[in-house]
């Protein structure tokens, strides 16, 4: 369980400082059998809960992917480096979500890491409060160029296969394994690799970045010999394969989608209002009978309520979420182990339901009606999840088999969030 990270002495000695190290085990004595991220997070309930709470992440390998390590198809220790983003404002706030004007990465605002020119293996995390990254790798000195890399595993562990990506969105929670080539940059030419961020804030659609600030991660300096050849062709190099392994899984592929006899299930998020007035995100059920109507058993909730979601164990649900509101949410299962189907662009009424104390308002979703097309999901997402992004105005279906009995949260990720009250619960039995 020792660390699996460690930063140059010279890394350390330059602007920016230390990285926090996460853990690696190997699967003895492990219920789960395949290669999984594992973030553990404090999940708050009640004002001022957010400025308590504390995450890390921690990974588990299993017996394909050490094969894999060992044979050299993918990086390891010094190489495989955890990086924690998230945003943060240094000073009074005087709201409950905010999107913080600097960027840290692994608790450090804009930090450098010293690496060499070979391939490294990233195990992104978004931390972050509300706010989505959608993260490249871009050069210092050539603004317009994009270096490709290669997503090779989701939250809950290594995909069929890599996808090559030039930029990759991750919501609050969301993780993401991916490999870059470092071997074809030339340092004194290309100048630093800078992880870059394109996304909006709201998203997807609000204020782009600010320029020299959140538009920009942290910086990774190259360092090693090089000769006029690889600048030659440095142009088309950039976008190699790297030697990236073409199949990630050979002994132990992801098993084939399955929804056959599937129970659907309807869900909403909802932008309510607390007794203060206050904008307040909330979760709840849509009737699934034909017109959707209203009823006291549907529409928005809060954590405290009765349960909604009784789950057989051992059954499988796909799960349609519904947001009715203005940006994108990520919806997190705890013991979630789901695949993401697809999207689909709804409309639909809205009726006001009282909903917490005083004079708090939720809602009902009712008549609804689907209005384009399918969109499946994104080759980012092809692999085993527990968390994933809703767009607004969009049905986002993902499909699950529940075989822990237990009572579990599902809630939108954000600290905030949970002081809000964005958390309902669901039993299996």
């Amino acid at each position: 369980m020792a660390s699996r990270f460690k930063l140059s002495e010279a890394g350390r000695a330059g602007l920016f400082a230390s990285f926090a190290a996460s853990r690696y085990f190997d699967p003895a004595g492990l219920a789960r059998q395949w290669p999984f991220s594992q973030w553990l997070h404090a999940a708050p309930v009640g004002a001022g809960g957010s400025c308590r709470s504390f995450s890390r992440e921690d990974f588990v390998r299993d017996a394909n992917e050490i094969a894999l390590i060992q044979s050299g198809q993918l990086p390891t220790d010094a190489s495989e480096i955890p990086i924690r983003i998230e945003d943060r404002r240094f000073g009074p706030v005087g709201t409950s979500e905010f999107p913080g004007d600097e960027i840290l990465a692994n608790g450090m605002p804009w930090p450098r890491l010293d690496c060499e020119r070979r391939l490294y293996r990233l195990r992104l995390f978004n931390d972050a409060d509300s706010r989505v990254f959608t993260l490249g790798f871009g050069l210092e000195n050539f603004s317009g160029i994009r270096l490709r890399f290669w997503q090779i595993g989701t939250d809950l562990g290594l995909m069929d296969r890599p996808v090559p990506l030039t930029s990759l969105t991750l919501a609050p929670g969301e993780r993401a394994d991916v490999l870059v080539d470092f071997s074809k940059v030339v340092g004194w030419w290309h100048g630093r690799v800078i992880m870059t961020n394109d996304a909006c804030t709201p998203f997807p659609v609000g204020l782009p970045p600010l320029v020299g600030r959140t538009d920009r991660v942290m910086a990774f300096s190259i360092a090693g010999p090089h000769s006029l050849a690889d600048l030659f062709g440095a142009g088309l190099a950039l976008f190699g394969d790297a030697g990236v392994p073409g199949c990630l899984r050979p002994k132990d592929p992801l098993p084939p989608i399955d929804t056959a006899g599937a129970t659907v299930r309807k869900l909403m998020v909802f932008d309510g209002s607390d007794a203060g007035g206050r904008l307040q995100t909330l979760l709840g059920t849509v009737n699934p009978a034909p017109g959707n109507p209203a009823g006291p058993g549907f529409g928005t909730f809060l954590q405290a309520d009765p349960v909604t979601e009784h789950i057989a164990a051992g059954s499988t649900e796909i799960w349609e979420i519904y947001n009715t509101s203005a940006d994108a949410h990520s919806i997190h299962l705890q013991r979630g182990d789901f695949r993401v189907l697809d999207r689909e662009p709804f409309s639909g009424t809205l009726l006001a339901k009282p909903t917490g104390s005083g004079e708090a308002v939720g809602g009902y979703l009712t008549d609804i009606v689907l209005t384009g097309f399918r969109t499946p999901a994104q080759p980012h997402e092809q692999g085993r999840k527990d968390t994933v992004l809703a767009y607004p105005g969009e049905v986002t279906r993902i499909v699950a088999r529940f075989e822990r009995p237990g009572e579990y949260l599902w809630h939108r990720h954000g600290l905030s969030g949970k002081d809000r009250d964005t958390m309902r619960r669901f039993i299996v039995a």
